[in-house]
């Protein structure tokens, strides 16, 4: 005898519906649904015309009978026929599982899960959670390539290092040279328009704030901001410990940062230490 399955989600009782097939007198699926002893859930599985509603998927050992022959597909002997709803957006089990290989016990599990767009409201509630979200600027919210490709040009190798960085930290090669990431910039917008609270934490010094927020807010149209934390003036602490510093300090002043964007391999790896998700934007490996 094969064995024809319909769960409760169809049922609409308490239980699910087993119902053993005669595989000789009900030979194909189409048979095998017409065959059902409760009429009251023939009728809500089956039209007046005798064929299947159009939200239904039925399976044999695990394959859509779509794969196969469709509603005339045979039934064999042992095979474990599943009656279930259409999965949402039309997707379809894979042809490769097998309830028949299922206990008992992790039948009606598999099947809760396969039907839950039906019988249950999806959790979403996560997606209105208001986050707060770091973005970095040199590399991140701001193309810093001219400026660093005219440092290199401008730089004599017999000088001290000390000269390149002069003119790196220069304010009006920052104003004249950098320009937004349009990506980068375009994505801090929707996360705001969204609710979020955007966070600007860079490894500038102190010194650099009004040309930091002549950029964000003039540049990026980013005058929204709910701060802007810099590097101490003479801090010359490696980039990923000053941000690990900064952390402190923006938890200290009541945010909690879930997400950061940011650019430089040492610094995206220290905020996935520190338990913020970050989204490396551009190659950092300096």
């Amino acid at each position: 005898m094969a064995t024809l399955t319909v769960p409760k989600v169809l049922t609409h009782k308490d239980s699910e519906m087993k119902q053993e097939i005669d595989t000789k007198e009900t030979p194909t699926v189409m048979k095998a649904l017409q065959s059902i002893e409760d009429p009251e859930l023939r009728t809500r599985l089956l039209k007046a015309s005798g064929d299947p509603r159009e939200f239904l998927n039925v399976y044999i050992n695990g394959q859509n009978v779509n794969h196969k022959q469709g509603l005339q597909t045979q039934i064999k002997k042992d095979d474990q026929m599943y009656v279930l709803p259409a999965i949402s957006g039309g997707s379809d089990v894979p042809p490769t599982l097998s309830l028949s290989n299922l206990t008992d016990e992790q039948r009606p599990a598999l099947l809760q899960r396969m039907t839950r767009p039906l019988n249950t409201a999806v959790n979403n509630e996560f997606l209105k959670e208001k986050e707060d979200i770091i973005f970095d600027v040199d590399g991140t919210l701001m193309d810093i390539s001219e400026r660093l490709n005219l440092c290199d040009a401008m730089y004599d190798k017999n000088n001290r290092r000390d000269t390149w960085w002069n003119l790196f930290l220069d304010d009006k090669m920052m104003m004249y040279l950098d320009q937004p990431n349009k990506d980068v910039v375009k994505m801090a917008h929707r996360l705001h328009k969204a609710g979020h609270n955007i966070l600007v934490c860079s490894a500038r010094n102190e010194r650099h704030r009004i040309t930091t927020l002549w950029q964000l807010n003039k540049l990026c149209k980013m005058d929204w901001i709910k701060g802007l934390w810099l590097r101490k003036d003479n801090d010359r602490s490696p980039d990923n410990i000053v941000k690990r510093e900064m952390l402190k300090t923006i938890r200290s002043q009541g945010f909690n940062p879930a997400i950061a964007f940011d650019d430089r391999n040492s610094v995206v790896n220290t905020w996935r230490s520190l338990g913020v998700q970050c989204y490396q934007v551009r190659e950092g490996g300096f």
